[in-house]
């Protein structure tokens, strides 16, 4: 289904399609934080008791699972030990096993993080040692693809990992949920150690960072999608998912179908039509599918997309996801590994060249807490700028390791700052009723740039008239 297609079908349902029925004002800030309504102290005391018992069931549950992959030794010196330790004489002598130290971590979004340390004498030599136990809040998750993800990324380059050392993918074990444990990464996230790192060290970070970017964006594909793992070691990227309920009129256009190569505007068309078929009873849906459809079309025949490869994408490269570690020789400050991958898919380019702006500007100056509630919209005018000197040689440095002119150009140019937010509404749909506002929003500033645009295109047509 094209985009004349949905606007003939709106035009049935007598849906309006015009800029009016979109509502394409400006949103205010205010605006967005009034839609965040107060919470009152019963409801923040009913959420402290059931984070309490999260919590407890964690570190339950956590430790059953320990006991379970590394029981107490049972060998001829462990049953002496435990035979001497009987006796108040010899116990002193005989010291007993140890229980793994557990502790919770911060987590992200989609993981539960907790620490473990085990006694070498309860384990193998893989698993000696720090480990990080990550458990999905969603019972739906594919660990199983999460792991790929890292075997993948693992193969096709060279970027520093996380290394998992026990899985389960069943729920079958004593946290009734699919699991990764993976040895822990020395150093701690840049978050965390960047306020503490010297100028020159925020460079070493920010080169690094950079060619992060850089080799991200070299793995390259001819299909949009996920990355799937399959049994025989190969891998296969297939279709983003469309998690919706669908009907069964709507099944035949949400399947995937046999694709070959795509271009960026296939990417678009296939994801927006699919959506339309299960998100079509909402108004604002229905007014906005098409808008979408027509956006990425003339996008599409501006230009806008020429040369755009299909690139393999982190897409949470935040500072929080990625481990720095200061050598205590040298004093370098060097990335030991990227974590969080499991988001990770084949995008555009420019879905990767998000400018990682906490190297170069203080986040809470912009009023950081509203960006979320513009995401997936972008925000103008906050990239371009580094706060000082310092700032503006970390943003050099970072742009020139990244690819510098190349980089810059998928980063900065407001057509792919406003084909960021278009593709994350693509891939997830309006997941909350802030990606309505950034749907909006988007729209209204692409028919400001698209006159530009064409301005510019009839001027340089002159031009070569003129000569």
């Amino acid at each position: 289904m094209d985009s004349n297609e949905l606007t003939s079908t709106i035009s049935d349902r007598g849906a309006t399609t015009s800029e009016e029925g979109l509502d394409l004002a400006p949103v205010k800030m205010s605006d967005l934080a009034a839609e965040s309504s107060p919470v009152n102290k019963d409801q923040e005391v009913e959420w402290a008791r059931e984070d309490a018992e999260e919590e407890a069931l964690l570190y339950q549950t956590t430790r059953k699972l320990c006991n379970d992959l590394w029981p107490t030794p049972n060998t001829l010196r462990w049953r002496l030990s435990n035979y001497f330790r009987q006796n108040p004489i010899w116990r002193a002598l005989f010291a007993a096993p140890k229980e793994p130290i557990i502790d919770r971590m911060q987590g992200g979004d989609l993981n539960y993080i907790m620490s473990i340390t085990l006694q070498a004498s309860h384990t193998s030599p893989k698993d000696q040692g720090d480990l990080i136990l990550r458990i999905p809040h969603d019972e739906e998750s594919r660990v199983d693809r999460d792991v790929g993800i890292l075997e993948y990324v693992r193969q096709h380059t060279g970027i520093p990992l996380p290394t998992v050392v026990r899985s389960d993918f069943t729920v079958n074990n004593a946290l009734e949920k699919p699991y990764t444990i993976q040895r822990r990464v020395p150093g701690s996230n840049i978050e965390a150690l960047w306020d503490n790192l010297t100028l020159s060290q925020r460079c070493q970070v920010a080169r690094q960072c950079g060619q992060l970017n850089s080799t991200l964006r070299g793995v390259k594909s001819s299909v949009a999608g996920l990355i799937e793992a399959r049994d025989n070691g190969t891998f296969e990227i297939i279709p983003f998912e469309i998690h919706k309920e669908q009907d069964d009129d709507a099944k035949s256009e949400v399947e995937p179908r046999p694709r070959g190569p795509q271009s960026i505007l296939d990417i678009f068309l296939t994801q927006y039509t699919r959506w339309f078929a299960v998100d079509n009873e909402a108004i604002a849906s229905v007014e906005l599918w098409p808008r979408l459809l027509d956006c990425v079309r003339e996008m599409d025949r501006l230009g806008c997309f020429d040369g755009i490869e299909i690139s393999l994408c982190h897409v949470d490269l935040h500072d929080c996801n990625v481990m720095v570690a200061v050598d205590p020789v040298d004093s370098s400050a060097n990335i030991t590994a990227v974590l969080d991958w499991d988001e990770a898919v084949f995008a555009p380019q420019f879905v990767q060249c998000e400018p990682p702006t906490w190297m170069w500007r203080d986040e809470d100056a912009v009023k950081v807490e509203f960006l979320d509630q513009c995401w997936p919209y972008e925000m103008p005018g906050l990239d371009m700028t580094a706060e000082g000197a310092d700032e503006a040689e970390i943003k050099r440095v970072f742009e020139e390791s990244a690819g510098g002119a190349e980089y810059r150009n998928l980063a900065y140019s407001e057509s792919f700052r406003l084909a960021r937010g278009l593709w994350r509404i693509a891939k997830d749909g309006f997941d909350a009723s802030h990606y309505y506002h950034a749907a909006r929003r988007i729209l209204r500033e692409w028919a400001v740039l698209r006159e530009k645009m064409l301005s510019v295109k009839a001027d340089h047509t002159q031009q070569r008239i003129d000569r």
